[in-house]
């Protein structure tokens, strides 16, 4: 489920969420309150041709900013999973395989500074945005949403339901190269990163099950 992981430590402002902070959605290589990438998507993709997949690791500084995150490839079938927080001082390794990838050619930087990136031998694309709000910005929570490509309001409904959403955005079709991906997002106080996922077998047979 880790997979698409290394795109998350993109920033950029934009408009505010639910008043709590501002919605920080950019590109790789840019930095922003303390959180750096190397390179851009170039360099992502080189790595990710090197080996069998990549690994990423950060740190949560403690004073709300992250640690530049340290880029390697590994060799082998581990796959990471999404740790459900890094408190202050505390590091947390990202894995994942470039089977679940392809082509890095799937990794593409959107119109409006989205990351993103499409799986291979799907229609799915994951997505990536980052809320920090104006206090308690030393506290990282991170979650997961498993979004669809062209999913019912149904599907879309049962979600929100089960994540607590209490906002949701639609990124246009042009920003996602001809695909229509809906986000979502929590109205909390804590700083939570948000990881849009169009990929979750079990949720996909949701999907198929709601839309016949």
């Amino acid at each position: 489920m880790a997979i698409g992981i290394v795109l998350l430590y993109a920033c950029g402002f934009i408009a505010g969420v639910g008043g709590y902070g501002d919605l920080m959605i950019g590109t790789i290589g840019q930095v922003r309150n303390g959180i750096t990438a190397p390179n851009g998507i170039q360099y992502l993709a080189s790595r990710i041709s090197e080996g069998t997949g990549c690994i990423i690791s950060i740190s949560n500084n403690g004073d709300g900013t992250l640690r530049a995150p340290h880029w390697d490839v590994f060799e082998g079938e581990v796959e990471g999973s999404v740790p459900q927080e890094i408190g202050p001082r505390q590091s947390v390794a990202l894995k994942f395989h470039k089977s679940k990838i392809g082509n890095p050619k799937n990794i593409f930087e959107s119109s409006s500074g989205i990351i993103g990136c499409t799986v291979k031998g799907t229609a799915h694309t994951l997505v990536f945005g980052w809320e920090v709000p104006l206090f308690h910005a030393n506290h990282f929570r991170f979650q997961v949403f498993h979004k669809y490509v062209h999913a019912s309001r149904e599907v879309y409904d049962e979600i929100e339901s089960r994540y607590n959403v209490t906002e949701t955005r639609v990124f246009k079709q042009k920003d996602f190269g001809g695909l229509t991906v809906q986000g979502a997002m929590t109205n909390r106080k804590q700083a939570e990163l948000y990881i849009f996922l169009d990929y979750d077998q079990r949720e996909f047979e949701l999907a198929e099950k709601l839309e016949k």
